[in-house]
């Protein structure tokens, strides 16, 4: 996921939106960002 949100997403001109996480790229991304998505792909 950090690879689309730094690469990916900005290069295609995506903006990513987690309502539930309350980020947005547009605001620009909190710093817990690349914790949360390593906690997740460890979940999963």
């Amino acid at each position: 996921m950090d690879y689309y949100l730094e690469f990916v997403f900005p290069e295609k001109q995506i903006r990513y939106i987690a309502v539930t996480e309350g980020e947005d790229t547009e605001k620009g991304l909190s710093d817990f960002v690349p914790f949360r998505n390593l906690f997740n792909d460890k979940y999963s």
